[in-house]
């Protein structure tokens, strides 16, 4: 009975690991440096990949022996049989920011569940990932157990509206799911106002109203979800305020940074430039002319009214046709189409999204109703842009007695009443109300800096990270506002107007602070830094790093290079040279360049960037390429002429293959060509120790 027993266990776990299968999908070999790669399958099991929200960068492509994904990038793993693990190796280089993934459960390296479609995706706007290897677990026999999602109000909570009615769209993933929506009265469900949809349904919303849903499949239910919609009746009258371009005085509206415009009580700050320029043609007529404020991508504009004029009830933006107000973000109510938001506030911000917004003029309207009673601004201890390591405490004070005083660290106000406690990077905005009237909205950024002492470290960061650097660095150049730094762990590019002028070849002292940002996608660049001073260490030694042109992969942004030999053409842009490859030297620097001629080879010495997806060279110094001297007869390029070059020679002469020879120092006779008379007059001349011509 015992060894039945045994027999029948051995059976079952043969049947058990025969219906399981793994499926490995290995990045480390067969794909080339810098490939594209949009799609796997191997064994059934398909993988596709997508770059996301990222603009800048490839969908998947590899890099080393790995494949990247940028954040915002995803990961579907699909199969026709049931996928109950999958488990990831990470490749050299790799960051950590967090992966997510539709259905089941990922931590980190290994999902676990059932599914026969998996969605990964990379967090963050700017880190990657890199896989080297993913393995895709299959059970054959195990039944896909579905999970039910919860329901998805289109447009999502927070809509406002001001047309008769509003099409509001409620479905769910779940195939075969039917959907329940019910009013809320009172903050209370109303069961007896149920909707029922089969899969997906649509429903008009004509007033302001709160809606809850929940998905239903067989016995299961899911959590309920809520959306307000809030319908805002045409306002008319009021004053209109107009913030135009052309004309508004903005000191250093042409830095990228924070600015600020206070008109008729109404103060409009935003991140980005005020652009006031013309286009010309060869003739000097001007083409195109353009005054915009130029607002940043994933950055704010933020409009508030002051204490001395009433609630803003319109904002209406006149934009750029090449980055409209569909750029914003979906935040606040704003018809992206039209660029019109109407409701009743006094602080508003609209983010541009992953695409900046150019406004030629922007029209604020605000209602008559100043505040009777004036309640003084709250202070905010400590101040603005203060940075701090670990946590921060902000104190909130009104000088108004007995005014109340609200604040939040998103958009959710509430009463203060003891000094809050800041563990990130925040804003603080506060305002103090009495008796129906209300102070000016003021806010403060916090700003925590992360620790790094290495330049590694600091391109790990998330992006937009400030962060103070406590390891050493060496200066290897430096052009105006650009100061490439490296240690033995990469290299990056400090930049700014605070940086000072520092000698090539200098470390600069410990604990200067700056906040990390993915230029392009790909440059590694330390903005806005303080502190930046060289120390007493002894000068280093700068010289570039010497590569063929085919080495200049995205590895090697910010480093200092030089590449011989390269064969140029000039562009039709006078800053532009090309090599034979096609990769651009760029001349940022503003460097004289040689008259670029035929049959002329060129070294390069110079600063690798990126622009336009491809690698490029913004170059130091452009010389032409020395002229190479060839030692007659040194066949084997030992440097010397031994019996050794005749026996290479005779190799090539029977073999054909050139790749052990050189061919110029082969022509033993200056005939031009390398034939059986060369090996002739090579045997001459080591017997004689002279050429005969």
């Amino acid at each position: 009975m015992k060894k039945l027993f045994s027999l029948l266990t051995l059976a079952l776990l043969t049947l058990s690991a025969m219906a399981a299968t793994t499926v490995t999908f290995d990045f480390t070999t067969g794909y080339t440096n810098g490939q594209v790669v949009t799609s796997a399958e191997q064994d059934g099991v398909t993988l596709t990949f997508d770059k996301g929200t990222n603009s800048n960068a490839p969908a998947w492509y590899t890099t080393g022996a790995a494949l990247r994904i940028y954040g915002g990038g995803t990961m579907t793993v699909a199969a026709e049989a049931t996928i109950t693990n999958i488990t990831f190796t990470f490749g050299s280089g790799d960051n950590t920011n967090a992966i997510t993934a539709n259905v089941g459960t990922y931590a980190e390296p290994t999902w676990t569940g059932s599914a026969n479609n998996v969605v990964f995706t990379v967090g963050g706007t700017s880190k990657h990932r890199r896989f080297a290897k993913v393995e895709v677990t299959l059970d054959n026999d195990a039944p896909v157990v579905e999970t039910l999602k919860a329901p998805v109000f289109t447009p999502g909570d927070g809509t406002t509206f001001n047309v008769e009615s509003l099409a509001v769209n409620v479905s769910c993933e779940t195939e075969n799911a039917s959907i329940y929506v019910y009013e809320v009265v009172d903050g209370e469900i109303d069961y007896t106002t149920q909707q029922y949809f089969f899969q997906n349904g649509e429903f008009y919303v004509n007033a302001t109203k709160t809606y809850a849903a929940m998905s239903t499949k067989g016995d299961e239910y899911s959590d309920f979800v809520y959306a307000t919609y809030t319908k805002i009746e045409e306002y008319e009258g009021g004053t209109d305020i107009s913030f135009v371009a052309l004309t508004d005085t903005i000191e250093g509206g042409t830095t990228a940074g924070w600015h600020t415009i206070v008109k008729d009580g109404v103060t409009m700050k935003f991140y980005g430039t005020v652009s006031n320029y013309t286009l010309t043609d060869s003739l000097g007529n001007v083409t195109n002319e353009y005054h915009q404020y130029r607002i940043y991508k994933n950055n704010p504009v933020q409009f508030t009214s002051g204490k001395t004029v009433g609630s803003i009830r319109k904002i209406q933006f006149f934009c750029d046709e090449t980055n409209p107000t569909s750029g914003f973000a979906d935040a606040a109510g704003l018809d992206k189409e039209t660029g019109l938001w109407e409701g009743e506030t006094r602080d508003i911000t609209f983010t541009a999204s992953n695409k900046q917004v150019r406004a030629n003029s922007i029209i604020v309207t605000v209602d008559d109703n100043v505040p009777a009673i004036i309640v003084a601004d709250p202070v905010l201890d400590p101040e603005n842009n203060t940075k701090f390591i670990g946590s921060q405490k902000v104190t909130i004070t009104c000088a108004t007695e007995g005014a109340t005083i609200y604040y939040t660290t998103d958009s959710v106000y509430q009463v203060y009443e003891a000094p809050i406690t800041i563990t990130e990077t925040s804003t603080v905005k506060a305002y103090a109300e009495l008796n129906g009237a209300q102070s000016n909205t003021v806010s403060a950024k916090y700003i925590k800096l992360a620790e790094v002492s290495t330049i590694a470290e600091a391109n790990a960061l998330d992006n937009k990270q400030d962060f103070i650097f406590y390891g050493n660095v060496v200066v290897v150049y430096q052009n105006g506002s650009n100061l490439w730094v490296k240690d033995n762990t990469g290299y990056g590019l400090i930049y700014g107007n605070q940086v000072p002028q520092v000698e090539v070849g200098a470390t600069l002292s410990e604990e200067w602070e700056a906040q990390y940002y993915l230029f392009r996608g790909m440059i590694h660049e330390y903005q806005y830094p303080t502190n930046v001073t060289a120390s007493d260490e002894p000068l280093q030694t700068i010289t570039a790093t010497e590569y063929a042109e085919a080495d200049l992969t995205t590895e090697k942004i910010n480093e200092r290079v030089l590449v011989k030999g390269l064969t140029l053409t000039a562009g039709e842009d006078a800053k532009y040279l090309y090599t034979a490859d096609g990769m651009a030297i760029y001349n940022q620097f503003g460097i004289e360049y040689p008259t670029v001629e035929e049959g002329k080879t060129y070294d390069v010495e110079g600063m690798v960037s990126y622009y336009n997806n491809a690698v490029q060279i913004m170059p130091i110094a452009i010389t032409e390429a020395a002229a190479t001297t060839v030692l007659r007869g040194d066949v084997d390029n030992s440097n010397t002429v031994t019996i050794d070059d005749v026996t290479a020679l005779i190799d090539y002469l029977l073999s054909g293959d050139a790749s052990k020879v050189n061919l110029q120092a082969a022509d033993c006779d200056n005939s031009t060509t390398v034939t059986i008379d060369d090996v002739t007059t090579l045997i001459d001349y080591l017997l004689s120790g002279a050429w005969k011509n």
